[in-house]
């Protein structure tokens, strides 16, 4: 496995107030992205009133089954998190006069490792990965990068994301200065202490088997629960040095 090169770049004051800005508008634009998505979740299982909706989306039903039919069981993806968030993105940066950009399914700065009998890891001789959404400046410089996720991943699904997001080199190459990283999910839960606890444990134990000594950045992770609107939970995640390497 090759291990993240290791930065001796100081962050400074100026850098660091940028960043801290960046994040403040991300976290906006998810608080947005979720209340939108409840009133379309409502709306679509019938509990909201048609005044009270500005959302366009609708979550389609399964129709698998005659049993999920006759629950009226809807389907809850990452798609419609990933589109909530982008309309959001759109109407607050015109709110706000932000000139960000961005772009979906951004090709990676790094090479990965993507098999389903190894750790997801970085490897030179990998193959480019992509990120789900990726925050610009005017001048196309990369200012944030976000995961999304739906449901309650296997922990091979959420440990690609980590490892990307994790990486240091999935900065802007030209600045490399150090930019916010997120990883959004949404899961449609009756039993949310039951889900988070599930989760979380996946989290943990995919830091835990990290087997070479990385370079992380942090990634802050947050997962919304649209059955009963509320978050599920918030952490920030980065891979730490194994204790061999301490």
């Amino acid at each position: 496995m090759a291990t993240a090169e290791v930065s001796t770049k100081m962050i400074s004051l100026e850098d660091y107030i940028k960043m801290k800005e960046v994040e403040s508008h991300i976290n906006n634009i998810i608080c947005e992205t979720f209340k939108s998505l409840y009133l379309a979740y409502s709306n679509s299982c019938g509990k909201a009133k048609d005044g009270n909706v500005k959302s366009r989306l609708i979550f389609p039903p399964y129709s698998a089954s005659k049993e999920e039919k006759e629950r009226g069981e809807l389907r809850v993806s990452e798609q419609e998190l990933r589109f909530t968030f982008v309309e959001k993105f759109i109407a607050y940066c015109e709110d706000k006069k932000l000139g960000y950009r961005y772009s979906v399914e951004t090709p990676t700065n790094d090479k990965y490792r993507f098999k389903d009998n190894e750790a997801p890891h970085i490897d030179d001789n990998g193959i480019s990965g992509n990120l789900d959404l990726t925050i610009h400046d005017t001048s196309g410089k990369r200012l944030c990068l976000i995961e999304f996720k739906a449901n309650n991943p296997e922990p091979q699904d959420i440990e690609k994301d980590l490892v990307k997001l994790t990486n240091i080199k999935e900065y802007d190459k030209e600045t490399q200065e150090p930019i916010p990283r997120y990883f959004v999910g949404m899961v449609k839960s009756t039993k949310p202490d039951r889900t988070r606890r599930s989760i979380l444990e996946k989290l943990y134990n995919i830091k835990d088997k990290a087997k070479e000594e990385r370079n992380s950045e942090t990634v802050h992770i947050i997962y919304y629960n649209i059955e009963k609107n509320e978050e599920l939970f918030a952490e920030e995640f980065r891979f730490e040095k194994t204790k061999a390497n301490k």
